[in-house]
């Protein structure tokens, strides 16, 4: 039974570490993506508010609320990022 006990704990503790790297992925990607989005804005390339509004249209086209959610998580951080100076172009 021990065996079977430390097989259970390996294996909690590597789906432990996976779901813990899964969410470092995610908010790296995220904080990147807003940096690039930022700076194609200050170069005139991204309309902001177009972006702001079709990642809500976005949201809103599918039933998963995991889908929605993040949409709307994205739309929102568009929304902060509007009401910031704008990055200097280099």
């Amino acid at each position: 039974m021990t065996n079977v006990n430390e097989m259970l704990a390996n294996t909690l503790e590597a789906l432990s570490d996976q779901v813990e790297s899964d969410r470092m992925n995610a908010l790296v990607n995220q904080s990147a993506w807003l940096a690039l989005v930022r700076h194609l804005s200050a170069q005139g390339l991204v309309n902001l508010q177009t972006l702001e509004q079709d990642l809500r249209s976005l949201g809103r086209s599918q039933p998963d609320e995991g889908w929605q959610e993040g949409h709307e998580g994205y739309a929102g951080a568009v929304q902060l990022l509007r009401g910031l100076p704008s990055a200097a172009p280099q």
